[in-house]
């Protein structure tokens, strides 16, 4: 009899155990390890999504911008990372003084063997400066070009162009494991995927913008992060995680920015979604791409400068003219003169934003070196 309650019970306990709840993985682990998968990602395919709002009702105007991006890239057998990159970008903007302002535009990048190709697929702007820019856009409209290595930014060719080889890379990576950036507040699985309700842990924050600017040789000075500061004092940042349960690598990340002050209102929403980990992509530059001719953004400052006080169809005309092949031998002074009309140009887009446009721009700063860090914890490596 002993024997049999002894085996009963032994039953009892298997049964018991079989039916127990398995409990939860700790999420900054779960999060520590998907940043860890990702930077060791070497392809996946992703979607981006970004929206930035804000209304003034004393002044009876509003800005909305909005960009949404698809994309794909591979560094696999390859020393620099290729992108694909299709984008597309809304403005609308209403003054009750200067009435409403809607543009949009569509173009496409490829990032590939260290080069940057471009094509403009659309160009949608406010009548006016449409027609100053039309016989300028349709020279370009959905031609593929080679944008040329020398006029390329410094810090664009290093990104372009990093390899396992950059000194920094592993120090960076080793800083962002192991900084804790999300305070996760609530955890729960869905369809496979841990999803986790999260804030930005601001010190974690500081810590890494800190950190990466002396590593990179720029440290940051107080009044930097007294903005960095700020920023966090002045506004809500909410985030969710979807994390692979098998795979531990990030699925998604949804991220919202929201003002404290109720006389404020900027409502700033970001969506990513990332897919075919690890899958390789194909990637090439253009077959048919052209070699672009930068001196040919001289016509276009032209146009918007003749445009102050001349005939829009007059500039328009005259650059039709334009022969761009003698454009290929100008010697320095040119090249001079080229610059000098470039920076005018940049003056006369400046000038035709409000204060509104202003604003936000300040605000995006602030937003795009907090998504900077965010995202640094999430690059494609080889």
């Amino acid at each position: 009899m002993k024997k049999i309650k002894m085996l009963f019970l032994s039953a009892i306990i298997l049964v018991s155990s079989g039916c127990s709840v398995v409990s939860e993985p700790d999420p900054q682990e779960v999060v520590t390890e998907m940043i860890t998968n990702m930077q060791q990602l070497t392809a996946a395919k992703f979607e981006v999504s970004s929206t930035i709002k804000q209304n003034d009702p004393e002044t009876n105007s509003s800005f909305e911008a909005e960009l949404q991006m698809t994309g794909k890239t591979n560094a696999e057998n390859q020393k620099v990372p290729s992108s694909d990159l299709d984008i597309n970008i809304s403005v609308k903007t209403k003054d009750a003084d200067k009435g409403d302002i809607n543009g949009d535009a569509n173009f496409m990048l490829t990032l590939t063997d260290g080069n940057i190709y471009f094509k403009l697929g659309s160009l949608n702007l406010p009548e006016e400066l449409q027609g100053q820019v039309e016989s300028f856009v349709s020279l370009y409209l959905g031609n593929w070009y080679k944008f040329p290595n020398e006029l390329v930014p410094d810090n664009i060719k290093n990104q372009i162009a990093a390899t396992e080889e950059d000194p920094n890379k592993a120090k960076i990576e080793e800083l962002i494991r192991n900084t804790k950036l999300f305070n996760v507040t609530e955890s729960n699985t869905k369809s496979g995927q841990y999803v986790y309700q999260a804030t930005i842990e601001q010190e974690g924050l500081k810590t890494i913008a800190s950190e990466m600017a002396k590593i990179e040789g720029q440290p940051l000075t107080d009044a930097e992060l007294g903005e960095l500061s700020t920023f966090f004092e002045n506004y809500n940042h909410n985030v969710t995680l979807y994390i692979d349960q098998s795979t531990k690598y990030l699925n998604k990340i949804e991220a919202t920015i929201d003002s404290k002050n109720a006389d404020e209102n900027p409502d700033i929403t970001l969506k990513a979604n990332f897919s075919n980990h690890n899958q390789a992509q194909e990637i090439s530059a253009p077959a048919d791409a052209q070699d672009f001719n930068p001196m040919s953004l001289m016509g276009l400052g032209m146009m918007l400068e003749g445009s102050q006080g001349t005939s829009l169809n007059e500039e328009a005309g005259d650059f039709e003219d334009l022969d761009l092949s003698e454009l290929e031998n100008m010697n320095m002074e040119d090249l001079e003169n080229l610059e000098e009309e470039m920076q005018n140009l940049g003056q006369d887009l400046e000038n035709m934003g409000t204060e509104l446009g202003e604003e936000m721009e300040a605000l995006g700063e602030n937003l795009g070196a907090e998504l900077d860090v965010m995202m640094e914890g999430l690059p494609i490596t080889e």
